[in-house]
C-alpha cells in the first residue's frame, strides 16, 4: 500500500497541536494511523475527531460522526475492508487477526480506551445481521454497529444469501493483549487468559505467580474438554466461545529470615580510569573485600518446597548498594540496585541442593555513590551518609497448568 501523508503537517518535531496521522491505501482500501502520543510529551486530547480521505472512489469521512481522542492515544483504522461476503465502510475498532475454518471466516477486532467503538458495513438487501451486545442501526445503504460494550467480548455474524457467515469478535484492547493464537484438535482458536503462556507442537502451558486460579477463553467454542494436567471445568459454553476454569491446590512455601550480621561503614565507590572519549571514569563494582561490610541475613526454607509448583520465586525488596545470594561460600545470584523488588528463580538451586546455608548480603549505599538512579528513586534516599534497608522478603508459589492441543 502507498502512504499518504495529511493535508496539515507538524511545523517541527515540537509542534504538538497538529494531530499526527497518515493513511496507507491500495485503491479504495486500507488503513488511518493515528498517533497521539510522543515520549516524554503530554500531548493534547483531540475533540471531535474526524478524518476525511479522498478515494478514488469518493470520499470518506472516519467516522460518520465526530468523536474525542485523549491524550496519549494511538491506534490503526481499517477502511472499506472485505470480511468475507460483509464490506466494513470502516471500524473505530482495531484489527487484530483471523481465522479461517472450513472456509469460514472469522475477523477479530478490538475496541480503544476511551474512544467510541463501532463498525460500518455497506448494507443490502437480504444481508442478515445479529450482534451479542451493541446496538445495529440500518439507513442509506449503511449498517453501522454502535455502543459496544467495553467491558466483554462481543460477537458479530453477517450473511448475505448464498454466502458463508462472517462472524467478527471484538475484544477489550487488554483482551488482547492476553490473546494467544494456537491449534485443537487442527483447528486455529484464540486462547484468551491472563496467565504466562507458552506451547509447542502439542501442548500449551500456563503459568501463573503466587495464585492458583486459571481462567481461558477459547474462541471458536471447542466441542470437547482438553487433556489437562489438573481438572478442568467448563464454566460457560456458548456457540462462539468456551471459558475453562481450573483451581490448583493453594501452596504456602515456608521461609524464616535471621539478621547475622549489622552493616558496617562502606568505603567511596572507586571510579574506573578516564579514556579517551569519556574525560571521567565510571563507578567500578565493589572489591570482593568492601562485602564484609554488608548487612547479612539467613535464609531457611522449608523442604519440598517445589511439591506441586512449577518454581518459587524469591522476592527481595531492599535498598543498598549490591545485594547478594550465597550458599555458604558460593554466590547464587547478584543484583545491582536500581529502585525495584529483585527476584530470584529458585528451581535450578533448589533442584541442586544449593539452599542448606542460604545468606544474603546487602551492602548499603553511600549517598555521595557516583551511580545513575532515576530521579523518584534518588529523591527517596538521604542526602548525607549511607543507607541500607531490607523492607521484606517473600517467597512466590509459581503453579502450572498444561493442556493437550492433540487428542
Amino acid at each position: 500500500m502507498n502512504p499518504h501523508a495529511p493535508s496539515l503537517l507538524p511545523k517541527a518535531p515540537g509542534d504538538l497541536s497538529v494531530p499526527r496521522l497518515a493513511v496507507r491505501s491500495q485503491n479504495d482500501h486500507g488503513f488511518l494511523f493515528v498517533n497521539n502520543f510522543v515520549r516524554g510529551a503530554i500531548m493534547p486530547a483531540r475533540p471531535a475527531f474526524q478524518v476525511k480521505i479522498k478515494l478514488p472512489g469518493g470520499d470518506l469521512l472516519l467516522p460518520e460522526r465526530p468523536l474525542d481522542v485523549p491524550s496519549g492515544t494511538y491506534f490503526i483504522w481499517p477502511f472499506h475492508l472485505d470480511l468475507g461476503s460483509a464490506h466494513l465502510r470502516y471500524s473505530t475498532a482495531q484489527l487484530f487477526t483471523r481465522l479461517v475454518e472450513k472456509d469460514q471466516p472469522a475477523y477479530v477486532f478490538f475496541c480503544i480506551p476511551g474512544i467510541r467503538c463501532e463498525l460500518s458495513f455497506a448494507d443490502h438487501p437480504g444481508l442478515v445481521a445479529h450482534a451479542m451486545g451493541g446496538h445495529i442501526q440500518r439507513a442509506s445503504g449503511v449498517l453501522n454497529v454502535t455502543d459496544l460494550p467495553m467491558n466483554s467480548d462481543t460477537t458479530l455474524s453477517l450473511q448475505s444469501p448464498g454466502t458463508l457467515t462472517t462472524r467478527i469478535l471484538v475484544l477489550t484492547r487488554q483482551h488482547a493483549e492476553d490473546t494467544w493464537r494456537v491449534h485443537f484438535d487442527g483447528k486455529e482458536h484464540l486462547l484468551i487468559t491472563t496467565r504466562q503462556f507458552f506451547a509447542n507442537d502439542n501442548t500449551i502451558t500456563l503459568q501463573s505467580d503466587d495464585d492458583p486460579i486459571f481462567k481461558l477463553s477459547l474462541f471458536p467454542a471447542i466441542k470437547a474438554k482438553p487433556i489437562a494436567s489438573s481438572s478442568l471445568t467448563i464454566r460457560q459454553q456458548t456457540n462462539t466461545t468456551t471459558e475453562l476454569f481450573a483451581r490448583l491446590p493453594a501452596m504456602q512455601p515456608h521461609l524464616v529470615l535471621t539478621q547475622i550480621q549489622q552493616p558496617r561503614t562502606v568505603p567511596p565507590v572507586q571510579l574506573g580510569p578516564p579514556i579517551s572519549w569519556r574525560p571521567h571514569g565510571v563507578a567500578q563494582a565493589p572489591a570482593e573485600a568492601t562485602f564484609a561490610d554488608a548487612a547479612v541475613w539467613k535464609l531457611t526454607l522449608g523442604k519440598d518446597q517445589l511439591h506441586n509448583l512449577s518454581n518459587l520465586f524469591l522476592q527481595i525488596d531492599y535498598t543498598g548498594d549490591v545485594g547478594r545470594l550465597s550458599d555458604g561460600t558460593h554466590l547464587l545470584d547478584d543484583n545491582f540496585f536500581n529502585g525495584t523488588p529483585w527476584t530470584i528463580g529458585m528451581r535450578r538451586f533448589l533442584e541442586r541442593k544449593q539452599t542448606g546455608d542460604l545468606r544474603l548480603q546487602i551492602l548499603p549505599l553511600r549517598a555521595d555513590s557516583p551511580i545513575f538512579l532515576e530521579d523518584r528513586i534518588r529523591s527517596a534516599l538521604p542526602t548525607t551518609g549511607q543507607v541500607e534497608q531490607l523492607r521484606g522478603v517473600r517467597i512466590i508459589p509459581q503453579y502450572q497448568l498444561t493442556l493437550r492441543t492433540e487428542p
